[in-house]
């Protein structure tokens, strides 16, 4: 009999072990449960933090473009400024003594094209051939450089 007293005896206290064993897994458990909660409250608060970080720093990267595309436009504005007031006066001479300038020369062309106004002339100076080509509007022609 003592050794079913001894069996009983080692069930009940395997039961008992069990138990133990069962609260401490639960102990455990519950410690891991808060902790991930922990762990997970400051991830949230992080990328809260984050995000409001990237909102500034996007808001700030936004003002930067506005002012350097501001300071581009104001520059552009006094390079415009200054070409518009650059004058450019062509003269063109030849090995004989003869010369005209272009202003002459627009003259003649628009004369020869019998238009009141042409929006876009592109000229062609040949002296060798005493010529001045050119394209008005899409009008080709020609006109005698010099006499």
């Amino acid at each position: 009999m003592d050794s079913k007293k001894s069996v009983a005896k080692s069930e009940t206290d395997m039961k008992k072990l069990a138990t133990e064993l069962a609260k401490d897994a639960k102990a455990v458990e519950t410690k891991a449960a808060g902790e991930v909660k922990k762990a997970a409250a400051t991830t949230k608060k992080k990328a809260t933090s984050v995000k409001k970080t990237a909102a500034k720093a996007s808001a700030s990267a936004k003002k930067t473009v506005e002012k350097a595309g501001e300071a581009v436009k104001k520059t552009v504005a006094k390079v415009a400024a200054k070409t518009s007031d650059t004058k450019v006066k062509v003269e063109i001479q030849d090995d004989f003594g003869n010369s005209k300038n272009i202003d002459d020369i627009k003259a003649e062309i628009l004369a020869s094209t019998k238009k009141k106004s042409v929006k876009k002339i592109d000229v062609y100076v040949k002296p060798s051939q005493n010529a001045v080509y050119y394209v008005a509007d899409g009008d080709a022609g020609s006109i005698k450089l010099f006499g």
